[in-house]
C-alpha cells in the first residue's frame, strides 16, 4: 500500500502479490497524471481492476481521464458503495452523508490488508467523522490516512481517541500555499504518541506485507514495522 507523493493532493496504491490485482485510489492533481502513471508503471502495473475517487476536488480527480484511458479500470467508483470488491481487495465506504459539501459527502474508505486495518478519510469533516463515529461503535485503524490533508476541518480529537491508530499518513504539499497539515492537528497526534510521516518531507510512502509482517519503508528514508495495533 503506498501513499504516492503528489504534492498537495492524494494518490494511493493498494497493489496485490505478484501485481495479481491493483487498486488507485484517487489520482491527485492534473499536473500530477504523468508522475503517478510512471509510478505505476515502475512497480509493473498495466491494468487497474478500479480507480476510486472520494470527491470530485481536482487534487483528488484531476487525473481520472488520463489515468483511466491508460489502465482500462475494470470500474470506476466516484459514488457512494456500502461494499466495492475489486481484485484482492474489499473497501466499504463508511460514510453515508450526501450533502452539498463535496468535502463532508467524501468516500471513507476501509479495507484491511495483511492483517492491517487501512482508513481512508478523503477531505471529511469533523461531520463526517462524527457521523461514522455514532455508527461504528468499534471501529479502529492501523493506518490512518489523516483527512483533507491534515487540516483541523476534521482529524478532531474525539476521532483519533475513537480510531485509535498505530500510524498516521499525511499526503501534503508545500505548507505555504494550504498551510496543511495543520499545527494543531499535529499537536493532536503527538499528545496521543500517534507516530505520523508526511509525503512532503518522506516522499512515497509505503507499507509492505512480507509474510505475517508489514515494513514501513518511505523514499527518504524511514523503515519500521507495523503490527495490528501498533508500530
Amino acid at each position: 500500500v503506498t501513499a504516492i507523493n503528489v504534492g498537495q493532493g492524494t494518490s494511493i496504491l493498494f497493489k496485490g502479490p505478484f501485481n495479481r490485482s491493483a487498486v488507485l485510489l484517487e489520482t491527485g492533481k492534473p499536473a500530477e497524471a504523468d508522475n503517478v502513471m510512471a509510478f505505476l508503471q515502475a512497480k509493473g502495473i498495466t491494468r487497474l481492476d478500479a480507480l476510486l475517487i472520494s470527491h470530485s476536488d481536482s487534487d483528488h480527480s484531476g487525473g481520472v481521464t488520463d489515468i483511466a484511458e491508460a489502465y482500462q479500470p475494470s470500474q470506476i467508483v466516484i459514488d457512494h458503495q456500502e461494499k466495492i470488491v475489486a481484485g484482492d481487495f474489499t473497501f466499504y465506504d463508511l460514510n453515508e452523508l450526501k450533502t452539498e459539501d463535496e468535502n463532508q459527502s467524501s468516500l471513507v474508505l476501509y479495507t484491511e490488508v495483511n492483517g492491517i486495518r487501512y482508513l481512508c478519510m478523503g477531505d471529511g469533516d469533523e461531520v463526517t467523522e462524527e457521523a461514522i463515529r455514532r455508527k461504528y461503535l468499534d471501529l479502529g485503524a492501523d493506518v490512518l490516512m489523516l483527512a483533507h490533508h491534515g487540516s483541523a476541518t476534521g482529524n478532531s480529537e474525539r476521532f483519533l481517541d475513537h480510531v485509535q491508530p498505530a500510524l498516521g499518513i499525511i499526503s501534503c504539499g508545500a505548507y505555504g500555499l494550504y498551510h496543511h497539515p495543520s499545527p494543531i492537528v499535529i499537536q493532536r497526534l503527538l499528545k496521543r504518541h500517534i507516530p505520523y510521516v508526511l509525503t512532503r518531507e518522506q516522499g512515497d510512502i509505503t507499507v509492505f506485507a512480507i509474510g505475517p509482517f508489514n515494513v514501513l519503508v518511505t523514499s527518504h528514508p524511514t523503515i519500521g514495522l507495523i503490527a495490528r495495533g501498533g508500530l
